[in-house]
């Protein structure tokens, strides 16, 4: 199909186009240049958290690569507990979990959190899960700078003032894995102390149920089993933003922790299984140690340059080059399975040190 246009549309297309891109870059003067804020989890917990994300099966064609150790009988229903490798591959600055790179020890579980935005949960600014309120589209929706929901949207997405999607999260326990995520307050069942979230394979036929009050959460599966998750992991998040490019070796973390700790700088990033419960009330539990771990240091960068301006004298009210570097690294609470517990049998987690990994704390090494 060929659209023909007269002369006064093509006009009035063009100097429709160059008004819309002044106004950008007039908006884009104003904004802070500032990266979104990245919340990664600890490498052993992104090592469970890879079973959730690409579960293991023909759908994801990942193959199922593991390594036996031992099985826990509970009242009829078996948990085998082994090494698994995730056969997704494995990524650039990818850091090993406490079995190995790409491997991970199953037997117990945890749900990890993958940030989108900001912390549903957090109050200030407003998580996803509190924010009721986003304006609807609608189909006479215009670009209003100052007012309508266009504006409003830009104001709660851009400005950092809310949330405007929803985080995942990521679930690896018993013969369980996938992905979940929240809606808003008062959506379906939801309430502003317990939240339940939508599966995306419901063929699990899995209750879950968030406390928000006390961070935990408890899942109950087809045959009446209940999973307890009431041990978190924290990432604290550190940023240093600057207008003058260094090399990333010759920054330190004291220099990086200058700067404020961002908006939102300490975030639950994972949970660990605490319990299962069998439906005559039987359990198995598990015991965590716990390591201070450091993130790698990062750099990300933001530069704009104008290159040319029609008509010309539009560029002297225009920002010519712009520059932002932001170093940043994370501080968390990883969690080292220690003990397995049942009525009739212990197993104990002997772990050792590792040195590949930096520890907050001097007179302690990680374990694995």
């Amino acid at each position: 199909m060929k659209l023909l246009l007269n002369d006064k549309v093509t006009t009035y297309l063009k100097i429709s186009m160059l008004f819309i891109s002044i106004l950008n870059w007039e908006y884009l003067k104003g904004e802070n240049t500032s990266v979104v804020q990245v919340v990664p989890v600890s490498p052993t917990a992104a090592s469970l958290g890879q079973f959730g994300y690409i579960p293991v099966g023909h759908y994801t064609g990942t193959a199922d690569i593991s390594v036996p150790l031992y099985e826990i009988a509970l009242d009829g229903k078996k948990f085998p507990i082994n090494i698994a490798y995730h056969a997704s591959g494995i990524k650039v600055a990818q850091e090993s979990g406490c079995i190995g790179l790409g491997w991970a020890l199953q037997g117990y579980g945890a749900i990890t959190k993958q940030v989108r935005g900001f912390d549903d949960f957090e109050s200030s600014p407003k998580g996803y899960y509190w924010n009721t309120n986003l304006p609807i589209p609608t189909e006479d929706n215009g670009y209003d700078y100052q007012n309508g929901s266009v504006s409003e949207c830009k104001d709660y997405s851009i400005y950092s003032q809310r949330d405007g999607e929803p985080d995942l999260f990521h679930f690896n326990f018993g013969n369980y894995s996938g992905t979940m995520f929240f809606q808003c307050n008062g959506v379906g069942n939801n309430l502003a102390n317990r939240a339940y979230p939508l599966l995306t394979k419901v063929k699990d036929n899995l209750k879950v149920e968030y406390n928000i009050e006390s961070k935990s959460w408890e899942i109950v599966d087809g045959d009446g089993y209940i999973y307890y998750f009431n041990t978190y992991e924290m990432t604290e998040s550190y940023q240093f933003s600057t207008t003058s490019n260094s090399k990333l070796s010759n920054t330190t973390r004291g220099w990086i922790m200058h700067d404020s700790r961002g908006i939102q700088p300490d975030v639950i990033t994972t949970w660990y299984l605490d319990s299962i419960v069998s439906p005559q009330k039987n359990k198995i539990t598990f015991e965590y140690g716990e390591d201070y771990i450091y993130t790698q240091k990062q750099r990300q960068e933001t530069i704009y340059h104008l290159v040319d301006a029609v008509p010309a004298r539009f560029a002297s009210g225009m920002i010519h080059d712009l520059e932002n570097y932001v170093y940043s690294f994370s501080k968390i609470n990883q969690k080292v399975l220690k003990k397995i517990v049942t009525d009739l049998l212990t197993i104990e987690i002997i772990t050792d040190n590792r040195l590949d990994i930096e520890s907050v704390q001097t007179t302690k090494l990680p374990q694995k």
